[in-house]
């Protein structure tokens, strides 16, 4: 099976055609499974300057193989008719056999199954170490070459298959920062990306979006998917990423330990250190709360969509409380993916006649975005795979959510909704199956009161086509 042909650029079609031989040879078909692959043209030398480039996932007619150089046929349909030239190292393999991954000294740290794909990254005479190539997790590890077998066409993800009994199970959904995952030796067994983001690579996961992970009193991790499983040690971080409360709220929710206190512009800049590297810039955007004072410098922690993160601020940065206007209720906009983000949202008593004497009392949105976050990979590949049949589809899908005094959410209900597609509707209200708040305190009068003293959340999701 041939897939996915991508037209080269006119210069290249030029220069490979005053090189290359027209003529067509009948032969077996290998797939590319690097990004990128180095083309060169017959006859160059394999430390020659490169001709042009193929993409993975592509898959072409083998016309033959010597000396780690594979000769690849390329029919008209990509734009050029001929031979060319790759390593034989960016051809996809496919593991015929389910594999146990262990150390140099005989630890099992992990097990890949039967069908996996990978590509050779290293040939160690009589066995090889090989990346797997499909999902967001990236396993390094080594077989022998009995276990390996040219993938002549780019495997579907079967969404029936289920590992046997036995199977290590996860607790948590991923966190949405990548991290490389090492063995005690330092050597690195696994490089776990952010969610995927392309269509086509969401679609193409053999995992379905659905690893898990879990950790040990030591804080080693047990990263599981359904195609393999992984032990190693993550950077702290990390492991403090995942989630630590019963409802599965990743970051608990940040109230500002300065109240009512802003940048005097839009953004200013954060400090490793006092007077250290800069780190990035903190915007009027994020809420934060202060962790430590040194002379004319707060260190602080502020909230993400995505997580949290330490910094050090100079109190210059700040209006004076004065200046100050009152703290917005709001979920800070950010990015997940680049197919959904939140917008804006409001806070309001659900029964305003029975307060027009109270004020709104705060409510600390940041669990909206957490639990978004826990549900997002399963949303994308239901995303994904209407984008398949409408490239265009995208929308806001506002929601109504009702929050009693105890934190948990009563209703939830799409007020506005422009996305146009039940299933991409659905699997956002899936995803927020588990959102709950933190608890509010009532005064006396408000308990002995018999009116409700439910919250109306609203919240804007933005959903758009990358």
């Amino acid at each position: 099976m041939v897939r996915c042909f991508r037209p080269f650029l006119p210069a290249l079609v030029v220069t490979l055609a005053s090189v290359l031989a027209p003529s067509i040879l009948v032969a077996e078909t290998r797939c590319i499974a690097q990004e990128n692959v180095a083309l060169r043209a017959p006859g160059d030398a394999p430390d020659a300057a490169p001709r042009g480039t193929l993409n993975y996932r592509n898959c072409f007619e083998l016309l033959g193989t010597e000396a780690g150089q594979a000769r690849l046929w390329l029919p008209k349909e990509t734009g050029f008719a001929g031979e060319v030239v790759v390593s034989e190292f960016a051809l996809g393999q496919v593991l015929v056999d389910d594999v146990e991954l262990r150390s140099a000294g005989g630890e099992v740290w992990g097990k890949a199954l039967t069908g996996t794909l990978v590509r050779i990254e290293a040939d160690k005479g009589d066995v090889v170490r090989v990346v797997s190539v499909e999902g967001r997790a990236k396993l390094r590890f080594q077989v022998s070459w009995d276990d390996l077998f040219p993938a002549s066409s780019w495997p579907e993800p079967d969404s029936n298959f289920q590992p046997d009994a036995g199977w290590p199970v996860g607790e948590r959904p991923l966190p949405l920062s990548g991290v490389r995952v090492k063995g005690s030796d330092g050597k690195v067994r696994a490089d776990i990306a952010a969610p995927l983001a392309r269509v086509e690579d969401i679609l193409m996961d053999p995992e379905f979006g659905g690893l898990k992970v879990a950790f040990d009193e030591e804080g080693k991790a047990l990263v599981v998917g359904r195609m393999f499983w992984l032990t190693g040690e993550v950077p702290a971080s990390w492991a403090q990423e995942v989630a630590t409360s019963p409802d599965g709220v990743w970051a608990e929710s940040l109230e500002p330990a300065v109240s009512n206190r802003v940048l005097k512009k839009a953004s200013a800049p954060l400090f490793s250190e006092p007077k250290g590297s800069e780190l990035g810039k903190l915007t009027n955007e994020h809420r934060f709360e202060v962790l430590e004072i040194e002379g004319s410098w707060l260190k602080i922690r502020y909230l993400m969509d995505v997580g949290q993160g330490e910094g050090w601020l100079e109190k210059k940065q700040l209006q004076s409380e004065k200046k100050t206007p009152p703290l917005a209720l709001t979920v800070q906009p950010g990015l997940f993916s680049p197919n959904l983000r939140v917008g804006r949202s409001a806070v309001q008593w659900a029964d305003p006649e029975a307060h027009v004497d109270d004020e709104v009392p705060a409510l600390s949105l940041a669990p909206v975005s957490a639990t978004l976050a826990m549900g997002i990979e399963p949303l994308l590949l239901v995303y994904a795979r209407e984008l398949v049949n409408k490239p265009s589809l995208s929308g806001e899908v506002t929601l109504r959510l009702l929050v009693a005094p105890d934190g948990s959410v009563a209703s939830r209900n799409v007020a506005i909704e422009s996305v146009g597609n039940e299933s991409v509707v659905a699997a956002l209200l899936a995803s927020l199956e588990r959102l709950t708040f933190e608890e509010r305190k009532l005064t006396r009068k408000q308990r002995r009161s018999k009116v409700d003293h439910n919250l109306e959340v609203w919240v804007q999701l933005l959903l758009g086509a990358n």
